[in-house]
């Protein structure tokens, strides 16, 4: 006789209804742990204080009033940005390293232009679930193809000095979901703003590190072309079959990308002791694990 559901798990589930379409769904066969204390479920970046709201002032929009296509990139605004179009039927082909420039709300294009997949949401039915050794995970419900956009990383989009006060406890617990907006710094350089997911987040606060991922992570522009200030979006980068566990490298911007998009893993931060900073057990379980996480 199947079992109902524990009242933590309801209480999860609650939370997560939430969410826009489609749905997400919780369970946990492990222990009776419930949702993260404190933690709210958002669809959208909050905007704290000292980071400004993006205005629409200076965007520009194309001029693709049949859609935007092989045949219009040359004369389009919005893939000017980039060598070509960065979806094929929905799909994405850009290389590692490339920001993704979508249509806007100023073009002309309409809305079931082929560059508009980030701006409409996820599209994958997923499900949060306990794990032995890693906490709560996402699994998906569906198979998902090779560059399919699988859900945005959002929080609240903090100041570089709060990321850094805010760091600081993190790194106290072992823990963090700082994602730094460095697109235009880069990984060596301090970046004006920082998406924080801990207290106020989507699903893709629950994904885990693997050293062998199956998403990789997009700066992603839609209303405006702020390069401090873009959004991050994961995406598919290989087949993946329904019911399997939704990572990325938590290693981010330590890993940096040849020609042809294989990682080439750059050491962790060391300090004087020559011991690692933030050094946390790995139990991704894959053939090329690290063996730990640096955080």
């Amino acid at each position: 006789m199947k079992q109902p559901p524990k009242p933590n798990v309801l209480a999860f589930q609650e939370l997560l209804d939430k969410a826009k379409v489609p749905k997400i769904s919780v369970v946990n066969e492990i222990d009776d742990m419930g949702p993260p204390a404190n933690f709210q479920f958002i669809n959208e970046n909050i905007y704290t204080k000292g980071v400004p709201k993006m205005s629409t002032d200076f965007l520009v929009g194309c001029e693709c009033t049949d859609g935007c296509s092989p045949k219009t990139a040359k004369n389009c605004t919005c893939i000017a940005n980039m060598d070509s179009l960065p979806y094929r039927r929905g799909k994405l082909q850009l290389q590692p390293g490339q920001a993704i420039y979508e249509c806007n709300s100023l073009c002309k294009c309409g809305p079931d232009c082929s560059n508009r997949v980030v701006q409409k949401g996820r599209t994958i039915e997923l499900q949060i679930v306990k794990t032995q050794h890693k906490g709560w995970g996402v699994r998906t419900m569906e198979p998902i193809p090779k560059g399919t956009f699988v859900e945005e990383y959002a929080g609240e989009i903090i100041t570089n000095e709060e990321a850094e006060k805010r760091g600081q406890a993190y790194d106290a617990c072992g823990l963090t979901y700082l994602f730094d907006l460095d697109f235009e710094c880069g990984a060596e350089s301090d970046c004006d703003f920082t998406i924080d997911a801990y207290r106020y987040g989507n699903v893709s606060h629950f994904f885990n590190h693997s050293c062998d991922p199956n998403l990789r992570v997009y700066p992603v522009f839609v209303d405006h072309w702020n390069l401090k200030m873009h959004r991050l979006a994961f995406f598919a980068t290989k087949d993946i079959p329904r019911f399997t566990e939704l990572t990325f490298d938590y290693a981010g911007a330590s890993v940096v990308y040849d020609e042809l998009g294989s990682p080439i893993p750059i050491l962790p931060h060391i300090d004087q002791r020559d011991k690692v900073i933030n050094k946390v057990k790995c139990y991704c379980g894959a053939a090329n694990c690290r063996d730990y996480v640096h955080l």
